[in-house]
C-alpha cells in the first residue's frame, strides 16, 4: 500500500512542479537571447555541439520542463519516503545526480539527433532549372 501512495505522490509532485515550471519559468523565456543564458542550454550547446536554433527553442524549453519536473519528483518522492536525515540528504544528492547526469545525457543525444536529421531533410533546389538535388 505504500507503494501506491508513492506512487500517487510521485505524479502529484510532478503535474504541480511541471506546471508551475512551465507557467511560470518557461514563461519568462520568450526568445534564443534570455534561454542561451539558462545553464542547462549551455551544457547542451557545449557537450553536445547543439544549435539552439536548428532545434528550436521552444522544443528546448519543452524538453527541459520535462526532465526538470521528473528529477525533482522522483527525488522527492524519494527523500519523503525515507526515514533519517542524513541518509535522507546522502539518498537524495545520489539520486539527483545520478537523475541529471542520466537524462541530460538521453536528452542531449536526442536533440543532436533531431538537428543531424533536419540537416539531413532539408532539400536544397538547383538554381538554373529548381529540380530537387539533395
Amino acid at each position: 500500500m505504500e507503494v501506491l501512495w508513492a506512487i500517487y505522490d510521485f505524479f502529484f509532485l510532478y503535474l504541480l512542479i511541471f506546471i508551475i515550471y512551465t507557467v511560470f519559468i518557461n514563461k519568462r523565456k520568450k526568445n534564443y537571447s534570455t534561454l542561451k543564458k539558462n545553464d542547462e542550454v549551455v551544457l547542451f550547446v557545449n557537450r553536445y555541439g547543439i544549435d539552439v536554433e536548428k532545434v528550436g527553442f521552444k522544443r528546448i524549453k519543452k524538453y527541459l520542463a520535462l526532465i526538470n519536473s521528473f528529477i525533482i519528483a522522483f527525488s522527492s518522492t524519494i527523500i519523503i519516503h525515507v526515514d533519517g536525515l542524513l541518509l535522507k540528504v546522502g539518498i537524495g544528492f545520489v539520486v539527483i545526480m545520478i537523475m541529471i547526469y542520466s537524462l541530460y545525457e538521453i536528452v542531449g543525444r536526442k536533440l543532436k539527433k533531431m538537428e543531424v536529421d533536419k540537416k539531413c531533410t532539408t532539400v536544397k533546389k538547383s538554381k538554373k532549372n529548381g529540380k530537387n538535388i539533395g
